[in-house]
């Protein structure tokens, strides 16, 4: 290739490129922008443990903006995807998160609602390593997110069988309840009830049991395997006498009319395996935690005290 050709294939590219620089920020300067409409009202009913596996789903919020996102979430609502990008009309912040039921925009006071059959545009302007131009409705944004990551965003978007499957592998672990009632802690064991007293136990949502209330023999919480406290009956208080002043790990024992026994993890050992004294905050807060879980169970005995 002599010289000249050379030359004029970097004009060529040169003027290329600054051509789509230019069509891009025409696209910017016209660009359409997300108005929030509705005030996020502070909630106090947190489940710590959905906090967590939502500041989990994206790098760039932290727990106390899971927080907030979880007090517009109500129990029968499954969030699937929860992300960061920049306006570039403006250069505002938002998040956005998907959920089985909506998209919502937010920030940490607004949010909207938006139908997933209201998302007419979604089209890919440019992408690099970890964040894509993406004009979506005619609102140009900056997704702070992978390219794997988009296709998956893309898809729950865009397809709705790729997202209600998405969806069904989301709720497995509420084995097919619908919640009235769910406590989970910080590593997302807990129980899901539903209106018709089935509750579900989750361990850490990996292992989940459902049964009826009616079919609960006994539950009881132990620490390093010592019976703390139990089931209430007309006989006795769920309080049970013991000198424990220290522990290492406390689960909750739940004991069917079948015979079958399981247990859940409610505060598991540290890495080094140090002891959790009764007065750690660690502590109380998980055995306030548990204690809320048992007298929940025992609110659901419609024969006690008869």
């Amino acid at each position: 290739m002599n010289l000249k050709n050379m030359i004029n294939k970097i004009n060529d590219f040169v003027n290329t490129k600054k051509e789509e620089y230019e069509l891009y920020n025409q696209k910017v300067a016209n660009s359409k922008t997300f108005e929030l409409t509705n005030q996020i009202v502070s909630n106090n009913n947190i489940n710590d443990g959905n906090s967590y596996e939502y500041a989990s789903m994206c790098p760039y919020i932290d727990l106390s903006f899971a927080k907030i996102i979880d007090s517009i979430i109500p129990l029968n609502e499954i969030i699937l995807s929860v992300n960061y990008f920049t306006q570039k009309k403006d250069n505002e912040s938002y998040v956005m998160v998907l959920t089985n039921l909506r998209i919502i925009i937010m920030d940490k006071e607004k949010y909207r609602n938006y139908n997933y059959n209201e998302i007419t545009k979604f089209e890919i302007i440019t992408k690099s390593l970890m964040s894509q131009i993406i004009d979506i409705n005619d609102i140009i944004i900056s997704l702070d997110v992978s390219q794997e990551e988009l296709d998956t965003i893309y898809n729950l978007i865009t397809n709705i069988d790729y997202r209600n499957n998405y969806i069904i592998e989301k709720s497995k672990y509420l084995c097919g309840i619908r919640p009235v009632y769910q406590r989970l802690n910080k590593i997302s064991s807990g129980i899901t009830i539903d209106d018709n007293k089935n509750v579900v136990f989750h361990d850490k949502k990996i292992n989940n049991y459902l049964c009826k209330y009616d079919d609960i023999l006994n539950y009881e919480v132990l620490e390093d395997n010592t019976p703390v406290l139990k089931r209430k009956t007309n006989e006795s208080s769920h309080m049970m006498t013991f000198s424990k002043k220290e522990c290492m790990h406390m689960t909750l024992r739940v004991t069917l009319n079948n015979n079958q026994v399981f247990e859940i993890n409610i505060l598991e050992p540290t890495t080094f395996n140090n002891i959790y004294s009764h007065t750690d905050s660690r502590y109380l807060t998980e055995f306030n935690f548990v204690k809320e879980i048992i007298d929940k169970l025992d609110s659901m005995n419609d024969t006690l005290y008869r």
